[in-house]
């Protein structure tokens, strides 16, 4: 499909089939985890820290995180508090 993309490294292919075999699961059976995968959590209500599953290729790539610590959600809300109120 895509003749000059570069080849995918062996974690990439290892994320590629951990990944095809959680959307599999989960189309089948409603459910992604499966023995010796690493578990994929459950999504929380709201109003409870937000975990989500890191799907970072390599060793210890895929797990749960938290996903306002993360993506620095603290940080970047007092930026936008700063702003509104003129700060820097």
């Amino acid at each position: 499909m895509f003749p000059d993309a570069p080849p995918f490294t062996p974690a990439q292919r290892d994320l590629s089939d951990r990944m095809i075999g959680y959307w599999t699961r989960f189309a089948h059976a409603a459910d992604p985890n499966a023995p010796g995968a690493p578990p994929w959590p459950r999504l929380l209500p709201r109003g409870r820290a937000a975990v989500v599953q890191s799907l970072a290729p390599g060793p210890g790539g895929i797990g749960p995180v938290d996903a306002a610590a993360e993506h620095r959600c603290d940080f970047w809300r007092q930026q936008a508090q700063d702003h509104r109120a003129g700060g820097p």
